[in-house]
């Protein structure tokens, strides 16, 4: 007779212990979360876009202006010729260096 109750207790224990670990992490851990880091970004891009889609082509034009062509083409010359004023320095110390240690071993 005591057989059977301690299978009915066992079971409602049992059953009772799946609940608290069901009750206890209810979305099984991080695949079953929201995802709440995209939903926040989603949100940001739309308040953004709805705040400032009237502003933006204002202010781009006032903190960013489109360089024209010839500003750019020039500033690319600038900078070639600078990296050949470096690399034509650099091969000139190391001839000089060079010419000291051959002084140096007469």
């Amino acid at each position: 007779m005591t057989l059977p109750v301690y299978a009915m207790c066992l079971v409602v224990n049992i059953g009772l212990r799946e609940v608290s670990t069901s009750m206890a992490d209810p979305f099984r851990g991080k695949d079953g979360d929201f995802p709440l880091a995209s939903w926040l970004k989603g949100s940001m891009e739309m308040l953004i876009h709805t705040t400032y889609a009237s502003r933006r082509e204002e202010y781009m034009a006032e903190t960013a202006p489109v360089p024209p062509e010839d500003l750019v083409a020039s500033c690319l010359k600038l900078a070639q010729e600078a990296r050949r004023d470096q690399a034509t320095k650099k091969k000139g110390r190391k001839r000089e260096q060079k010419e000291k240690e051959k002084e140096k071993e007469k």
